[in-house]
């Protein structure tokens, strides 16, 4: 889960803004493989390498058919939340730009202490449990497995419509609340009276 959003952060950090150029000049013709291109990149090249180095550790320690159970199910899980946190992404990795800040340090730390105090413990504690017994495990991989193959469906319907978005634009810049402060300004220029 946090590789997932830790990929789509990278991904929205600009290597150099004016070079994407080249993507909005060729961006009707390849926007269905483009998109393709980027999902294989991150599944294949990201996340299933991960699952390859731990899965030998899991057969050492677990036993293959336990290990290959929880492998799989991590699997469908780790797919499903990538089709979540993608679903809106119009973005070429490393082509817009990107406006840090918008959200606050404490909330953002605070979302992830409760993600990796309480959903990921449950998350692989759900998992575990459900990969001992294999006919749970079947019935639970079916179940994920065909929510995982709806988000992706979802997901991957609106391929090719829309518009890349190469400008990240906030709603504003913060005004610090200092917006209606106005500097007063005299009409007319005050009258010097001396000798001339």
């Amino acid at each position: 889960m946090i590789l997932v959003v830790a990929l789509r952060h990278a991904f929205s950090i600009p290597a150099e803004l004016p070079a994407n150029w080249l993507f909005r000049i060729n961006e009707r013709t390849g926007l269905r493989d483009w998109a393709r291109a980027v999902e294989r990149f991150a599944v294949w090249c990201v996340l299933f390498p991960i699952y390859l180095v731990l899965f030998p550790l899991g057969v050492v320690s677990l036993g293959w058919g336990l290990a290959a159970r929880m492998a799989a199910l991590q699997i469908v899980v780790t797919l499903a939340v990538f089709d979540i946190h993608f679903y809106d992404w119009q973005q070429l990795p490393f082509t817009c730009s990107w406006i840090p800040g918008r959200k606050s340090l404490i909330g953002l730390v605070g979302g992830w202490i409760a993600i990796l105090t309480a959903v990921v413990p449950v998350l692989s504690i759900f998992i575990a449990t459900v990969s001992q017994i294999t006919e749970i495990w079947a019935l639970f991989g079916v179940l994920l497995g065909g929510i995982g193959i709806w988000l992706r469906l979802r997901r991957r319907e609106g391929w090719g419509e829309g518009q890349l978005q190469y400008e990240d634009l906030s709603d504003g810049v913060p005004d610090l609340g200092i917006s209606g402060i106005r500097h007063a300004v005299p009409d007319t220029a005050p009258v010097v009276r001396g000798a001339i």
